[in-house]
């Protein structure tokens, strides 16, 4: 019998820009290779969470990867295990980051995952180990404390009729009660360009900890709208701030009576030294006024 061992991949990497309210340049701050996991837990974890190819109960059908994938995640596993088809192998492997993408809530992962794609014979199966920041053990702590931020704002968003005065409520809210984290944008120049994972980059730390980047802005309205029903997704790209200056950047785009518009929370909370001030340039904007100083990257797909 011959077996074939085909190692791979996947980085989804964080981005974001150290946007000081549009009063110093951006900078690229990218991050990788950084490791949060508490090592004992994560054994154990691996010991338990791994599924079995040979439980009938865990089988999966062709295009159910997306599912079994955010399923495990949310189970907290420490490593995703399911069988599939050689051709269908790769493409269900570089399924991780998509899922990632689409969900804020998974704000204990930094999107990016190793792992191997195996064929024995005519069976093929995929190994994924996602890179936690957040020890395993803390997670279902932290994931209450962001949902009852969460429900907070869904319960006070609808008590506005229309959807656009929900969306202005929570861009209002986010705004007003989160700072922008100087201090994690500036760790691109002090840990050259790979600054140490945290929680600046997720929906938890805007609406828990009230410190973010712009992604973390970005996560944190995505997840809000979601939860209200609201079609909402995250865009990466480029932005160019009022000085001119160009770098990484996040922002969001949001369904409203039925039109795509575009939002960036980051860009309308201007520094003060604190929350509080809050500015509408950047709110339910069109394609074309968000394009004049926002670049999506040229390989995501968005409305």
């Amino acid at each position: 019998m011959t077996v074939c061992l085909l190692l791979a991949a996947v980085y989804y990497f964080r981005d974001d820009i150290l946007y000081y309210k549009n009063i110093i340049p951006f900078f690229n701050a990218l991050d990788q290779n950084a490791d949060y996991n508490d090592e004992k837990s994560t054994e154990k974890k691996n010991e338990q969470s791994s599924t079995s190819l040979t439980d009938n109960s865990d089988q999966v059908l062709v295009g159910d990867y997306y599912s079994i994938i955010l399923k495990q995640l949310m189970e907290h596993k420490s490593k995703i295990t399911f069988a599939t088809t050689p051709i269908e192998a790769q493409g269900a492997f570089d399924l991780f980051p998509v899922v990632c993408n689409d969900h804020p809530e998974l704000f204990f992962l930094s999107g990016g995952a190793t792992g191997q794609v195996t064929t024995v014979g005519a069976t093929t199966k995929v190994d994924i180990v996602p890179d936690y920041i957040v020890s395993l053990d803390k997670i279902d702590e932290m994931n209450e404390a962001l949902e009852r931020e969460v429900e907070d704002i869904i319960a006070n968003a609808e008590l506005y009729e229309s959807d656009l005065e929900k969306i202005k409520y929570v861009h209002d809210r986010i705004i007003a009660t989160c700072e922008y984290d100087i201090i994690a944008s500036s760790l691109y120049l002090s840990e050259n360009g790979n600054p140490t994972k945290n929680q600046a980059y997720t929906s938890y730390g805007c609406l828990v900890e009230k410190k973010a980047v712009c992604e973390g802005y970005s996560r944190a309205f995505q997840l809000v709208m979601n939860r209200l029903g609201i079609e909402c997704g995250f865009v990466s790209g480029a932005a160019c701030n009022s000085v001119g200056d160009t770098g990484r950047h996040a922002w969001n785009y949001v369904k409203v009576d039925g039109e795509y518009k575009y939002c960036d929370l980051t860009f309308d909370d201007p520094y003060t030294g604190g929350a509080g001030l809050i500015m509408w340039d950047y709110f339910c904007i069109s394609k074309e006024e968000m394009g004049r100083d926002h670049f999506p990257d040229s390989n995501q797909k968005y409305p």
